[in-house]
């Protein structure tokens, strides 16, 4: 994608006009008067320094839209028409809107469930009125979120230029000192059994919220409504909550060194998140940090006193690296070309290729030779995409090792 141009006017409200949706309401409004100091406010201009930003929109948010059931969402030249799938409050008054684009066919089909319509719009209006989301639009990703001063930015996306998944020079996820549990056997059928819950602790560093300049918290709640979409399109009946939000002073670093110092719980180093940890019940702890190593890491197949992950936020939603490396700690691994050390032979992520030559691939899978999108589920031989199966029952079925070890996880608090 190019960079040469990093902002460019809000479609017209002549544009808002043209879908003919006389029951949608548009979402975004233009931003009037004189473009929001984008060339002299420091937030901005970091918005648009991004390596992984392609082109920013200036927008104003027409919140109370988000009441109806279908919303209009100006993308450039092309008007995506999206109704709601369904609606959830979060613990700290937060509504989270779950939406996908309107007659589309579903691409999931699950052989025990029938069809099922994925949430390509996930929306969460803070108790501040802001707005901060993920717009999917085909294979291309827009982030939605909020700048200060009552404004709002839409940024396409260009994701070759995040950080690399992982941090670069560690051969292998870090593994905890226990042998992982026994597989429970009655996972082999598919079954995703009863549901468990598995409450997450988010710590943010203050110079991840200094970088992102947006609402935090509500990017939080935003990465937990992704893995909630992914773990019921993969089926696995696995329910996140976010236990508790918190801040953290602690400077950023090499994300490999800020794991081992969140998880020690004597080095003198965070040591306070573990009070917290158990305050707030917590089975997992994710800290958003501004590193740019890599998206994150976290320890794989872990047990209680290893259940912790470090995430970049530039990667923690619509990329979808929160869940893969809450993931990893359920015991899930990467694709077998990426994976080395799994706990499970069957245990990977997928990739795969529809019959258009389009390439895609699961949560836990690494980008692909020349690239692949990659879609909010998990790899299951049991579930197809665009007609293609999104795993193998013997190398590539993370959603059998999600069910295994769901309820050990869940119990950790």
């Amino acid at each position: 994608m190019s960079h040469h141009s990093k902002y460019t006017p809000l479609a017209t409200a002549l544009a808002l006009l043209v879908s003919g949706g006389a029951t949608a309401a548009p979402l975004f409004e233009p931003a009037t008067g004189p473009a929001p100091r984008a060339g002299t406010d420091a937030g901005w201009a970091h918005l648009q320094a991004e390596p992984s930003t392609d082109i920013v929109q200036a927008l104003r948010m027409n919140v109370a839209a988000l009441s109806d059931d279908r919303l209009e969402l100006p993308l450039g030249e092309r008007m995506l028409q999206v109704r709601r799938i369904r609606e959830e409050a979060a613990a700290d008054g937060s509504l989270v809107w779950y939406g996908a684009e309107e007659d589309a066919a579903a691409p999931l089909a699950v052989s025990a469930q029938g069809a099922a319509a994925p949430a390509s719009v996930i929306l969460v209006q803070a108790v501040d009125g802001s707005v901060t989301g993920t717009i999917r639009d085909r294979q291309q990703r827009y982030d939605l979120r909020p700048v200060g001063h009552g404004e709002h930015a839409l940024v396409k996306v260009d994701e070759h230029g995040l950080p690399p998944m992982h941090p670069l020079g560690m051969p292998s996820l870090p593994a905890p000192p226990a042998p992982p549990p026994a597989p429970d056997v009655q996972a082999r059928s598919g079954d995703p059994g009863g549901w468990a819950t598995i409450r997450v602790l988010v710590i943010a560093t203050q110079g991840a919220i200094n970088a992102y300049g947006g609402n935090m918290r509500a990017k939080a709640e935003l990465a937990v409504a992704e893995s909630n979409e992914g773990f019921k399109n993969g089926w696995t009946n696995i329910r996140m909550e976010l236990a508790d939000y918190r801040t953290t002073g602690f400077p950023d670093g090499r994300m490999g060194d800020d794991l081992g110092r969140l998880q020690n719980p004597g080095d003198g180093q965070l040591d306070e998140v573990h009070a917290l940890r158990d305050a707030a019940r917590a089975d997992v702890v994710v800290m958003l940090t501004d590193g740019k190593d890599a998206c994150g890491v976290g320890y794989i197949n872990a047990p209680a006193s290893h259940a912790f992950a470090v995430v970049g936020w530039r990667c923690a939603t619509g990329n979808y690296t929160f869940a893969h490396e809450v993931g990893h700690v359920l015991g899930a691994n990467h694709d077998r070309a990426n994976a080395s050390g799994s706990p499970y032979p069957y245990g990977h992520g997928y990739q795969f290729s529809l019959g258009s030559g389009e390439r895609f691939r699961t949560i836990m899978s690494y980008d692909c030779p020349g690239g692949c999108t990659r879609i909010n589920s998990w790899s299951n031989p049991g579930i197809t995409y665009g007609g293609a199966r999104t795993g193998d029952a013997a190398t590539a079925d993370n959603q059998r090792v999600l069910v295994q070890r769901k309820h050990v996880v869940a119990g950790f608090r």
